[in-house]
């Protein structure tokens, strides 16, 4: 059988055949054109998105997966950015899909390209820094995706405290381990040398028979059990030492009065650290 081919794109249309031993003009030995009016019509035409089956597997579009489109991100906080990671490609805007693909959180409507940048230890505005000294105070430095802020301002520990709980997600420093220490205290020397630093490390809860090393805890609940004390210290001296801090020329730790700012013209300075 021949089916006619009158787009000349070989393939015929199967509704008009003719049985022949060769080949007859405008005629085509298949009889698979969906549209043998249009030659670029045919099973082996390139699907686009056009609202047609330009190649005759019964599909158009969005039902068919060869039709290529527009490659859309999802949104699920719905702010308008996308996500790159999670991705689908369509000829039109599926639901809840975006063509922006920007988004550094998607699941936080406050976090996306547009946002203003504020003092928290996020990168809000998805420009791949958290915080700046333009939004934060004291100053800021980065170190194992938490944001520092090393405050040259002399306080004891309450006040301390209370300047680094004003921004969201910041605390007292907790120490974790030996290296974030040896940063912290190099640091710390290049911003101001030789000074003593505040960190959250406390026994404030501690009772006698538990003075002058036990109970000492972080502000920020860390079961870390890393110490770096001085020589014979903690020694809670004259009973009221329950707040420790960071000697900046060594990096070891002394155990000081929770009200002291300035002990004998060494100024107390204090660390935060977003959580």
């Amino acid at each position: 059988p021949r089916t006619p081919d009158p787009d000349a794109a070989g393939y015929g249309d199967a509704a008009s055949t003719t049985v022949a031993c060769d080949q007859p003009s405008g005629y085509a030995a298949a009889g698979t054109d969906c549209d043998d009016s249009d030659v670029g019509i045919h099973p082996g035409a390139a699907e686009s998105c056009d609202g047609i089956d330009t190649d005759c597997d019964g599909l158009a579009d969005e039902d068919d997966p060869d039709a290529g489109g527009t490659t859309w991100y999802l949104d699920d906080d719905l702010d308008g950015y996308g996500d790159a990671s999670t991705s689908t490609t369509a000829c039109s805007e599926p639901s809840g899909y975006v063509v922006d693909a920007t988004d550094c959180d998607d699941t936080d409507p406050d976090i996306n390209p547009d946002a203003s940048e504020v003092c928290n230890g996020i990168d809000d505005d998805c420009d791949g820094t958290m915080d700046s000294s333009a939004v934060c105070p004291c100053n800021v430095e980065r170190s194992g995706g938490h944001v520092y802020l090393f405050c040259e301002t002399m306080s004891d520990w309450w006040n301390a405290r209370s300047d680094c709980l004003a921004y969201d997600n910041f605390d007292l420093v907790t120490v974790d381990d030996a290296s974030e220490n040896t940063w912290l205290q190099s640091t710390a020397q290049g911003h101001a040398s030789g000074l003593w630093w505040w960190t959250g490390f406390h026994n404030q809860s501690a009772s006698s028979g538990q003075e002058p090393g036990g109970a000492w805890e972080w502000v920020d609940g860390s079961s870390s059990t890393y110490t770096n004390w001085d020589t014979d210290q903690p020694d809670d001296y004259a009973g009221n030492e329950d707040c420790g801090h960071i000697y900046g020329d060594s990096g070891t730790w002394n155990d000081m009065d929770c009200y002291e700012q300035n002990w004998y013209g060494s100024k107390l300075y204090y660390i935060c650290e977003s959580g």
